[in-house]
C-alpha cells in the first residue's frame, strides 16, 4: 500500500481540527486514510469515457412542509430542564475561542 499521508501531515490536520488523538489512534487513521486515498487512486484510474453520467437512478424530490409558527402555552414547563439559562434564554458553553 502506498502512503500518501504521513504521520507529520495527520498530526498537523489533526491538530487544525482541533482534535486530540493518541499515538495508537493516529497510528489507525493514518492507516485508514492511506487505504481510503489508494482507493480513490484506484477509481481514477478506471476508463469512464463511455459512461453515461448519473445524478440520480430515479427522479427524486425533496418533500418541503411549510412552516408554521405554533404558539406553546407553558414555555417554562419545557425550560425546567435546561441545567444553565437565563430568563427565557439558555446559555451554552463556549465552542470557539476568538483569541487564537
Amino acid at each position: 500500500m502506498k502512503e500518501q499521508i504521513t504521520k507529520e501531515q495527520l498530526v498537523k490536520v489533526a491538530y487544525l481540527a482541533r482534535l486530540k488523538l493518541s499515538e495508537e489512534e493516529a497510528l489507525q487513521l493514518k492507516d485508514d486514510l492511506n487505504k481510503v486515498l489508494n482507493y480513490v487512486e484506484q477509481l481514477n484510474e478506471l476508463n469512464v469515457e463511455e459512461v453515461e453520467p448519473v445524478s440520480h437512478v430515479f427522479e427524486i424530490e425533496t418533500p418541503f412542509r411549510e412552516d408554521e409558527a405554533v404558539y406553546i402555552e407553558n414555555t417554562e414547563k419545557y425550560l425546567e430542564n435546561i441545567p444553565d439559562r437565563s430568563g427565557r434564554y439558555i446559555r451554552v458553553p463556549l465552542i470557539v475561542d476568538y483569541e487564537e
